[in-house]
């Protein structure tokens, strides 16, 4: 069962965090989203999700390298993905986020909104 909200900012000041989980198996992938969707009605945070397309990986292995090279195993591995946006208020706070614990097997890439970048540069001064 997917699980698919559809929720779109309508504030402009609202800053929109881009949380990217992928992972082998689907079910441990669902219960992951849904732990985020959890966390965010709990706060009143709105939530988009975004199923993207399942990565396929084939690779073959020789079984006998030596006699028997015609012999080989093939092995494929999918990788299913999700993109979750987080609209965040600047009253609101990423930390939220923190205590969520990942099954294993799920892994979990977080890009920065380009908004508190900029902010960031100014008030340094440097690149980042």
């Amino acid at each position: 069962m997917s699980i698919i909200t559809k929720k779109i900012s309508e504030n402009k000041s609202d800053t929109a965090w881009k949380l990217k989980i992928f992972g082998v198996v689907k079910n441990d992938l669902e219960f992951a989203v849904s732990k985020f969707i959890a966390v965010a009605n709990t706060y009143s945070i709105k939530v988009s999700v975004v199923p993207l397309p399942t990565k396929k990986d084939k690779f073959t292995v020789l079984s006998s390298p030596f006699i028997y090279k015609s012999s080989m195993k093939a092995y494929e591995r999918t990788i299913h993905r999700r993109l979750l946006y987080i609209y965040l208020s600047p009253t609101d706070d990423i930390r939220n986020f923190s205590a969520i614990t990942l099954p294993n097997g799920v892994e979990l890439k977080i890009k920065m909104p380009s908004k508190l970048a900029t902010v960031k540069k100014s008030e340094t001064g440097k690149k980042i």
